[in-house]
């Protein structure tokens, strides 16, 4: 019940204006109070947005440095794949015997006999399907 008195005189008090002058002090001691903690608050929200920027920036260069490395290793192989492709148009030397204009054609290796250089093998093709003594094989 007092409650309510209280309230109700309140109401009234400030219905006709009279708590006026109390509310005024209130915001000129506690208004100015709340523009000077403004600023603090302002710059700490601001350092938690840098710190939370610099954090996904961080992350995000973790993951660019995974990608780069990948890359160069992909680099790598493509350089090492390039540099074997170099060796074998010269070991072959398709263009100058002019073997590359012939027709490629798919041969299984069935053995090698009795020799232990590696230097002969034997193939599943034959003299008809255009094979013959001293013919070029990439393996």
């Amino acid at each position: 019940m007092r409650l309510l008195v209280i309230s109700a005189l309140i109401f009234i008090l400030g219905y006709f204006s009279l708590l006026n002058p109390i509310r005024d002090s209130f915001i000129f001691v506690f208004g100015n109070l709340h523009s000077q903690a403004r600023h603090p608050a302002f710059y700490i929200k601001e350092m938690f947005v840098f710190f939370n920027t610099l954090s996904s920036i961080r992350s995000e260069n973790v993951k660019l440095v995974k990608d780069n490395l990948d890359l160069k290793s992909k680099l790598l192989t493509a350089r090492l794949y390039e540099d074997e492709n170099i060796i074998l148009k010269t070991q072959l030397a398709l263009k100058a015997s002019g073997e590359l204009d012939k027709e490629l054609l798919l041969a299984d290796v069935l053995g090698n006999p009795l020799d232990q250089t590696g230097q002969t093998i034997i193939v599943n093709k034959g003299f008809s399907h255009g094979v013959t003594e001293g013919s070029n094989v990439v393996l």
